[in-house]
């Protein structure tokens, strides 16, 4: 078997060109995250997701039902927090993310700003986009909840970069050129 040689990339060149806002500071993380999710973008989110719940009530027939409560900006603010805390440590279950562990040495302290039990109710039913009327039977995909916010997001990033324009040469130039175009456009 022929030994591996790592493809090499002479990758010096600028991929782009951030388009911040003067009054955001480029090292601070909730300026950058607000940058993407906006107070209207946020308040969207809260107003799809108690809308859902309101239009698909939960099972009371259930032995042991969660009653829903109203969500408001701030608990979103720490839904999406701790979806990003999830995303950057790794623990086996959602639930070690309350425990008192230190797997992987990292200290959870998710738990100071919502509780497993109201995680797990935003997470199923939390929309990104406008819920559809129960007399609604037109077929929906699972992208269907998310397509709202995932055009505001494309169409952000696309406001707050700029690609480079120089394309290397090469046998894939062609191909990169004619994608970078159809994107753009």
């Amino acid at each position: 078997m022929p030994e591996f040689k790592p493809l090499y990339i002479n990758n010096f060149d600028d991929h782009g060109t951030p388009n911040l806002p003067p009054d955001v500071d480029p090292h601070n993380p909730f300026d950058l995250f607000s940058l993407f999710f906006t107070d209207d973008i946020i308040d969207k989110l809260v107003e799809w997701t108690n809308k859902h719940v309101e239009l698909y009530p939960l099972d009371e027939d259930k032995e042991n039902p969660r009653p829903w409560e109203l969500i408001y900006k701030k608990e979103l603010y720490a839904y999406l927090a701790v979806l990003i805390h999830m995303g950057i440590t790794t623990e086996p279950a959602i639930e070690d993310y309350w425990k008192d562990l230190k797997t992987y040495g990292t200290l959870h302290v998710i738990k100071q700003y919502i509780s497993v039990v109201r995680f797990q109710q935003l997470d199923r039913y939390f929309r990104a986009s406008p819920p559809w009327p129960k007399s609604d039977k037109t077929p929906r995909s699972i992208f269907n909840r998310v397509d709202k916010l995932a055009e505001h997001l494309r169409l952000t990033c696309r406001k707050l970069y700029t690609p480079r324009t120089y394309l290397p040469y090469g046998p894939l130039s062609s191909a990169l050129y004619i994608k970078k175009v159809c994107i753009l456009q």
